[in-house]
C-alpha cells in the first residue's frame, strides 16, 4: 500500500489530492444541529453552535514556538504553505454554519498543536484565493506538509478526525510522497 492509500485510509473518508480523485466527501456529522450533543472533547458545547469564532491571535510572539491561529490572505498564503512542516489551512466565512461549528475545533487544534501552523483563509475578504484552489464548499481543510498539498476535504471534522488528520500527515515519508507525485504526473504525460 502507498503513502498515499495509508494517508487517506485511515478509518475516514479521506480525498486523495490526485486529480483523478478531487470528487468532495464530507465527513459524516456527529453534532446535533442544535447543540444538544455535546462533542467529545467540550470544544462545540462550550462555545455554543452559533457562538462567533474565538478571535485569532497574531503572528508568533514566543520565539516561534506559539503556533496560533494566522489569517492568511492571498499575499501570505503561498509563503506560508512553502515552510518546513506541517501546515492545517481552513477556508471559512462568517455566514457558514459548519464554519462556526468547526472553528472552535480549529483553534484547539492551533493550542494543543504548536508545531503545526494553523492558518485560515476568510472566502469572503479573499475569493480569488478559494477559487484558484478549487475551493467550492465551506469549510474545506487543506493540509499542506513541506509545501507540498496531502490532504483535502470539505466538511466540518470533530476533534478526533482533526488530530488523526495532523498525526497522518506528520508520518509522511515526503520522499515517498514527490516520488509517487512524479510518477502520477510522468504517467499523464505518457497518455498525452
Amino acid at each position: 500500500m502507498s503513502v498515499m492509500d495509508r494517508l487517506y485510509r485511515v478509518g475516514t473518508p479521506f480525498v486523495p489530492i490526485l486529480p483523478e480523485h478531487r470528487s468532495v466527501v464530507s465527513y459524516p456529522r456527529r453534532y446535533d444541529p442544535h447543540g444538544n450533543t455535546p462533542d467529545p472533547d467540550g470544544v462545540v458545547s462550550a462555545m455554543g453552535l452559533g457562538a462567533p469564532l474565538k478571535k485569532r491571535r497574531g503572528a508568533p510572539t514566543n520565539g516561534g514556538n506559539d503556533m496560533a491561529t494566522v489569517d492568511l490572505t492571498t499575499k501570505a498564503f503561498e509563503e506560508t504553505i512553502k515552510k518546513d512542516g506541517v501546515v492545517l489551512v481552513d477556508f471559512w466565512a462568517e455566514w457558514c454554519h459548519p464554519c462556526k461549528m468547526f472553528g472552535p475545533i480549529f483553534e484547539a487544534s492551533s493550542d494543543a498543536n504548536t508545531g503545526v501552523i494553523h492558518g485560515k483563509v476568510d472566502t469572503e475578504a479573499e475569493p480569488g484565493l478559494g477559487a484558484s484552489l478549487g475551493v467550492t464548499a465551506i469549510p474545506t481543510l487543506m493540509a499542506f506538509r513541506d509545501g507540498v498539498l496531502v490532504f483535502r476535504q470539505a466538511g466540518a471534522l470533530p476533534a478526533p478526525a482533526l488530530k488523526q488528520v495532523i498525526d497522518e500527515v506528520n508520518k509522511l515519508d515526503m520522499d515517498e510522497v514527490r516520488k509517487e507525485i512524479a510518477d502520477h504526473e510522468a504517467g499523464h504525460k505518457s497518455k498525452k
